[in-house]
């Protein structure tokens, strides 16, 4: 669904935003947690790199649309663990979307998840890849921003 190469970029983005209003919309919680687990079992988990790159943007339209418990209560798990992807590109475009995700918590019920959360960016930055430690800079400065 999510899959091809640059040429299709706006489709991408189209059926991006298609699932995320399905995610939302669906209210059987029964259906929501299986639609969401079949989510992270072939985007988040997946082998190929564009697949969970899609589900890093997926993540973006979220934060964006849904509400904070929404997220954190669907996808948020499976996003703290593809921020130590293998893939670059992915760890690049996770960088962003930390600082939302910051300001998605609060104290003192997610002391826990924060402090995993603030991990990432040193995590990042001590990547060989400059353009990695660069975003992660960058994410580590707006998380430094946020008071909870």
């Amino acid at each position: 669904m999510l899959a091809g190469g640059e040429e299709a970029l706006a489709v991408k983005e189209a059926a991006t935003r298609a699932l995320a209003a399905l995610l939302r919309s669906v209210r059987s919680g029964g259906v929501r947690q299986k639609l969401v687990g079949l989510v992270v079992e072939e985007l988040a988990t997946a082998k190929p790199y564009w697949a969970r790159l899609a589900f890093v943007h997926l993540c973006g339209q979220v934060l964006a649309t849904a509400s904070r418990a929404f997220f954190r209560d669907t996808l948020f798990a499976a996003f703290l663990d593809i921020t130590a992807d293998p893939v670059p590109a992915i760890r690049i475009a996770v960088a962003p979307l930390l600082a939302r995700c910051k300001r998605m918590l609060s104290l003192p019920l997610d002391t826990y998840v924060l402090k995993k959360l603030e991990d990432v960016p040193a995590g990042l930055a001590a990547n060989a890849s400059p353009s990695v430690a660069a975003s992660a800079a960058a994410a580590a400065e707006a998380m430094a921003r946020i008071k909870l």
